[in-house]
């Protein structure tokens, strides 16, 4: 393995020293310079319970629906916050019951930045290829 950086080490005695660190494990280049060595380890593991999580690592179509159901409520409570009273109930059904049609682009209001639309764009895309490989994924084992 190559050295990725260097970091300054104390040693028991008190003397401080740069040693370089070595890295197994394949991450993101942004993440090597800043991370300490621990997170860099780690950093695979971290990834595969978060994917996990999120689609269940292409097995399982539940999790998908329950992340993109939390998809949906960070836009109704988003569009609350930024547009009605965040104190009435019945504000954050109503959002609940539009961010389905914000989520798929048919509506577009104009309290959200450019910013959070992006996000959504972003977030539904890559929710669809997560779909698509859960469906070939799923009829490629018959």
């Amino acid at each position: 393995p190559k050295v990725l950086f260097m970091m300054l080490q104390i040693r028991p005695d008190g003397v401080a020293h740069f040693a370089p660190v070595r890295v197994v494990h394949i991450v993101p280049e942004s993440l090597v310079h800043y991370a300490p060595v621990e997170v860099v380890h780690y950093t695979p593991v971290c990834s595969f319970w978060l994917l996990h999580a999120i689609w269940g690592n292409g097995e399982s179509i539940l999790k998908l629906i329950r992340s993109l159901a939390f998809v949906l409520i960070c836009i109704a409570v988003y569009d609350t916050l930024k547009n009605g009273d965040p104190l009435d109930l019945s504000q954050y059904w109503n959002n609940l019951v539009r961010a389905p049609a914000i989520f798929l682009g048919v509506l577009t209001p104009t309290n959200f930045s450019i910013g959070v639309l992006s996000v959504i764009t972003g977030t539904k895309f890559v929710s669809f290829a997560l779909l698509t490989t859960l469906l070939v994924k799923r009829f490629s084992r018959r």
